[in-house]
C-alpha cells in the first residue's frame, strides 16, 4: 500500500511547499531505499510453560504497510533470567513469515526466559525496535513467582510537546510516573516556582501517565511535588524554558488534527520562515511552509483521514533545515482490519470432547494465518497481538503498558487521548535529521538476507591449472535422517564456490571432491554458511517490566504440570494392561509420506510415486521423464534434457528435492537410484513461493534403510543449517491408539502455525479435540494479508 501525501496550500500564514520541502521527499525516498524499516511480530501457541515443554511460534514481517520482502532467513534467541543466551534459532522466511519451535531443557531451573526476535536487516538500527517477549516458566515444585522484596522507588519525568519549553508561550507538558520495576505508578502532585508560588496542579489519567499546561517566565525555575508509595515527599525540576524558540502544538481528533506553531516575540530570521514536515513509514505524508515574519502564531488542519494508521512524525524546520520542534502523533483510521471470523460449529469441553470450528474470509484477498486453541485459564498475553506491536509498539522506544488496549473495540476519544499521551511520552529516533538534508545516509554493518541458507566454501592452495581442469566442485550433501542432495559447483578463479537458496534443517554432512580431479594434500577446505551468530558472551540488556508477578495463568500452568507429574509417576508404577488397538492398515504410499514428507508437503491433494517398488523407474533415465505422461494436466517437454520446462495450467510448475526449491536442469541431474518418493501436487500449491499456481513437483532421496552406505574416501565437514521444529501433536481421539491411554493435560490443544489461502477460499474447517480438564478455552487466530492488512481474533468459549 501507497501513503496518500498532502500538501497544505494556505494563503498569507502558509505558503505552498516549494524549493526545499520538495527537496525532502526526493531525500527520504532514496533514504528509505538504501535503508527500509523492517519490523516482527511473534505469535506463540501459550503465554505460560514448564521445563520440558515445546513453545510453537509463528512470526509476520513488514515493512512499512506491507509484508516484507528483505530478508529471506529469521532468527529468534532465547535468555535466562540473567540475560545469558540459551539458544540461537534460524528459520526459512516463506509468505513474509516464518515458523519454528524451542524446546526448554528438561533441567533448567530459572522461573523466566525472553525471546527476542529480529533479522539480519534489523540490527543494522537501534535494539530498541527488537522483538521482545517475556515468558514465565512454571514447574510442578518451582517456587512461585513473586514480585521481588521492598518497595519500588517511582520515577517522574516531563516530555515538552514538540521537544522544548519556550519562555512566555503556553506549553503543553506530559509526565510519566514509574516505579523501579518499570511499571507504572498514578500519583497526584502540584508544581511551584522558585518563589514557592503554585503554578499547577497534575495528576495521572491513564498507566502512569498524564499532562499539564503552564507558561514558563524568565528567571523561574519549577519544581514538581509529590508523595511516593510510602508517603514520603519528593520533587524534580522541571525541564529549563529556552529564552526564545518555536513552540508546536497538536489538538486530538480523528479524521483531522489541528496543530498551530507559535514562536517567541523576538526570534532570528531564519526561524520566520518554517518548513513543516510529516512523515510515516519514511515517506513525507504531507508538507507546507508556514511564514511567521508578521505575525507570531499560526494553526491549520492536519488532513490524518487520508493517511494509513501508524505513527507520524512531526517536524518543524527553520529557513536553514534545522530541525526546531517534533513530535509523534498516532493516527487511527482503522482500515487495517481484514473482516474475518471464527464461526462455530460443533463445542464440546466434555473429557476428550470433539471440537470444530470454521474461519471465514469475506473477500478474496489472500491471507496467511496461525491459529492457538488453549486452555483459557493458562492462555496467552492478552497485552500485546499482531496490531498493536506492528501499528504501535515495534515504532517507538520504551515499554508500553499494555498496548492492545489502545484497539480493543469501541475506538473513543478518551482512548485517542490516553494513546496521544504514549505518543508524548516515549522516544522516536530511526534516523538523523541533519544526516538527512546533508544527503548522508549511514553504511549498514549487515546486508540483507536476499538468500536462504548459502553455502559458501573456499578451498586454499588451489593453483590455476587445477581449477581450470576442475571446474567445479561436487557436493554431496547427507542430512541427518541419510536423505542426500548432489550439487555440481562452479569454482571462482581464486578457488572459491557459493550456493544460494539452499533449505536444509539441523546438521548436514558436506562431503566434497573436485571435478576430474584430486585435491592436492596440501589443500585446507573451508565451508560455512551465511546465517548470524550472536555473540554468546554478550549479556541482553535488561527492559521493563522486570519482575512478573504471580497471575492465576502462572497458577493454572502449575496445576497442570503437577497433574501430569502425578500422571507420569503412576504410569511407571503400573503394567500397561492389553489393548486391543483397532486402526486402519495403512498403505505403503501412507507410510512413505510420513516417513518423507514434513510440514506443507504432508499428506495434501498430491499424486504419490513409489520409486523404490517401481520396476519402470530404473529405466526412465530422469525423473520428468519418469513422470511424462502419467499426470493428467501436468505438461511436460524434453523430459531427458537439461532444458526441460513442466506447467500446469499455463503456469510453470514448482520443483523441490526433499523440500528444497530446484529447477528442471537440477532435477534432472538425479539418479534415478537415489530416488524414493515423489509427490505431484495439484495446484495451487501453498508450499510454492508466490502460491503455486502451476503445483509442484517434491523429489525425495533414499534416507534410512532405503539407501545403500556412506561416501568412502570424500572428506566432509559439518554444515549446520536451519533448526529443526517440532511438529505439534494434536491426537485425534477418534481413532483408538494405545498411547491414547495416558492421561492429556495439553495446555495448548491446537496450533496451525501455516493457513494460508490464495483468495478464492472463503471457509476453512479446523477440528480439534479438548484434554481431559479444560473447562474453557480460547481460539487466537492471528495473521496478514496479502495487501498488508491485519487478523486478530479472540475467542473465549465456556
Amino acid at each position: 500500500m501507497k501513503l496518500k501525501p498532502a500538501i497544505l496550500l494556505l494563503t498569507c500564514m502558509f505558503l505552498a511547499g516549494v524549493s526545499h520541502t520538495q527537496v525532502i521527499d526526493s531525500l527520504l525516498i532514496n533514504y528509505n531505499k538504501r535503508l527500509p524499516q523492517e519490523k516482527v511480530y511473534v505469535q506463540f501457541d501459550n503465554g505460560t510453560y514448564g521445563p520440558g515443554q515445546t513453545i510453537f511460534f509463528k512470526a509476520y514481517l513488514m515493512s512499512g504497510t506491507a509484508t516484507s520482502q528483505i530478508s529471506r532467513n529469521f532468527y529468534i534467541d532465547w535468555y535466562d533470567a540473567g540475560g545469558k543466551l540459551i539458544s540461537h534459532l534460524a528459520a526459512p522466511v516463506v509468505y513474509s513469515s516464518a515458523s519454528g519451535s524451542f524446546t526448554i531443557p528438561a533441567q533448567y531451573a530459572g522461573d523466566k526466559l525472553e525471546a527476542v526476535a529480529y533479522t539480519k536487516w534489523m540490527l543494522n538500527f537501534d535494539s530498541a525496535f527488537l522483538f521482545r517477549k517475556k515468558f514465565n516458566v512454571v514447574g510442578a515444585k518451582s517456587a512461585q513467582v513473586v514480585q521481588k522484596t521492598g518497595v519500588p522507588v517511582t520515577n517522574l519525568s516531563f516530555y515538552p510537546e514538540g521537544g522544548d519549553l519556550v519562555e512566555n508561550i503556553s506549553c503543553l507538558t506530559a509526565f510519566k510516573a514509574i516505579n523501579t520495576a518499570g511499571e507504572p505508578v498514578q500519583l497526584n502532585g502540584i508544581v511551584k516556582n522558585n518563589k514557592d508560588e503554585l503554578v499547577a496542579e497534575f495528576s495521572t489519567v491513564h498507566d502512569g501517565m498524564g499532562s499539564l499546561r503552564y507558561t514558563p517566565r524568565p528567571g523561574e525555575i519549577y519544581t514538581a511535588y509529590w508523595k511516593d508509595e510510602t508517603g514520603k515527599d519528593r520533587s524534580v525540576t522541571l525541564p529549563a524554558a529556552k529564552p526564545s524558540g518555536v513552540v508546536l502544538s497538536v489538538l486530538n481528533g480523528s479524521q483531522q488534527r489541528q496543530f498551530s506553531i507559535e514562536r517567541s516575540a523576538s526570534v532570528p530570521d531564519e526561524q520566520k520562515k518554517i518548513t513543516i514536515v510529516a512523515t510515516m513509514n519514511q515517506q513525507v505524508v504531507f508538507r507546507a511552509l508556514a511564514n511567521l515574519e508578521n505575525k507570531t502564531r499560526v494553526a491549520a488542519l492536519l488532513p490524518t483521514g487520508n493517511f494509513f494508521s501508524g505513527v507520524l512524525l512531526l517536524t518543524l524546520f527553520d529557513k536553514n533545515q534545522k530541525p526546531l520542534a517534533e513530535r509523534i502523533l498516532f493516527v487511527n483510521n482503522n482500515e487495517y482490519h481484514v473482516e474475518a471470523s471464527v464461526a462455530t460449529d460443533t463445542v464440546s469441553l466434555e473429557k476428550r470432547g470433539y471440537n470444530a470450528y470454521e474461519i471465514v474470509l469475506p473477500d478474496s484477498t489472500p491471507v496467511n494465518l496461525s491459529m492457538a486453541v488453549t486452555d483459557a485459564e493458562a492462555g496467552a498475553d492478552p497485552s500485546s497481538n499482531i496490531i498493536s506491536r506492528l501499528l504501535l509498539s515495534s515504532e517507538i522506544k520504551g515499554y508500553i503498558k499494555n498496548p492492545t488496549y489502545y484497539f480493543s473495540d469501541g475506538e473513543d476519544a478518551e482512548k485517542a487521548s490516553r494513546l496521544d499521551l504514549v505518543m508524548l511520552t516515549n522516544g522516536w529516533r530511526r534516523y538523523n535529521w541533519n544526516d538527512i538534508w546533508a544527503g548522508k545516509i549511514p553504511a549498514p554493518k549487515y546486508g540483507p538476507d536476499t538468500s536462504y541458507l548459502t553455502i559458501a566454501g573456499k578451498i586454499d592452495n588451489l593453483n590455476e591449472s587445477k581449477i581450470k581442469k576442475a571446474q567445479m566442485v561436487n557436493l554431496i550433501l547427507q542430512s541427518k535422517d541419510s536423505s542426500r542432495q548432489f550439487i555440481f559447483s562452479p569454482l571462482k578463479p581464486d578457488g572459491s564456490f557459493e550456493e544460494n537458496n539452499l533449505i536444509l534443517f539441523d546438521t548436514t554432512k558436506v562431503y566434497y571432491q573436485l571435478n576430474r580431479t584430486s585435491l592436492p594434500g596440501r589443500s585446507q577446505v573451508k565451508i560455512g554458511n551465511n546465517f548470524y551468530q550472536p555473540d554468546p558472551r554478550s549479556l541482553l540488556p535488561a527492559t521493563p517490566p522486570f519482575f512478573i508477578t504471580d497471575t492465576a495463568a502462572i497458577a493454572r500452568t502449575r496445576i497442570l504440570a503437577e497433574q501430569q507429574a502425578k500422571a507420569d509417576e503412576l504410569m511407571k508404577q503400573s503394567t500397561l494392561q492389553e489393548v486391543v488397538v483397532k486402526t486402519r492398515v495403512r498403505t505403503r504410499l501412507e507410510e512413505m509420506d510420513e516417513k518423507y514428507a514434513n510440514g506443507m508437503f504432508t499428506g495434501s491433494d498430491a499424486i504419490m510415486f513409489d520409486v523404490i517398488t517401481d520396476p519402470r523407474s530404473q529405466s526412465a533415465g530422469t525423473v520428468l521423464n519418469y513422470l511424462q505422461s502419467t499426470v493428467a494436466g501436468l505438461k511436460i517437454t524434453n523430459s531427458l534434457s537439461n532444458d526441460a520446462t513442466v506447467s500446469w495450467r499455463g503456469s510453470g510448475t514448482a520443483m523441490f528435492i526433499d523440500e528444497m526449491p530446484t529447477d528442471a536442469e537440477r532435477l534432472n541431474t538425479i539418479s534415478m537410484a537415489d530416488v524414493a518418493f515423489i509427490k505431484v501436487f495439484r495446484p495451487p500449491f501453498m508450499g510454492a513461493i508466490g502460491g503455486g499456481a502451476g503445483g509442484a513437483i517434491a523429489v525425495y532421496t533414499r534416507k534410512g534403510d532405503d539407501q545403500g552406505g556412506q561416501y568412502k574416501g570424500l572428506d566432509y565437514t559439518l554444515l549446520p543449517g536451519y533448526s529443526p521444529a517440532k511438529q505439534f501433536y494434536h491426537p485425534n481421539y477418534a481413532e483408538q491408539q494405545q498411547t491414547y491411554t495416558a492421561n492429556d493435560f495439553r495446555k495448548t490443544l491446537y496450533w496451525k502455525p501455516y493457513i494460508v489461502t490464495d483468495g478464492s477460499v472463503k471457509k476453512l474447517k479446523i477440528r480439534f479435540y479438548n484434554n481431559d480438564i479444560s473447562k474453557s478455552i480460547r481460539i487466537l487466530l492471528e495473521g496478514v494479508s496479502e495487501d498488508g492488512r491485519f487478523i486478530h481474533i479472540s475467542k473465549l468459549l465456556k
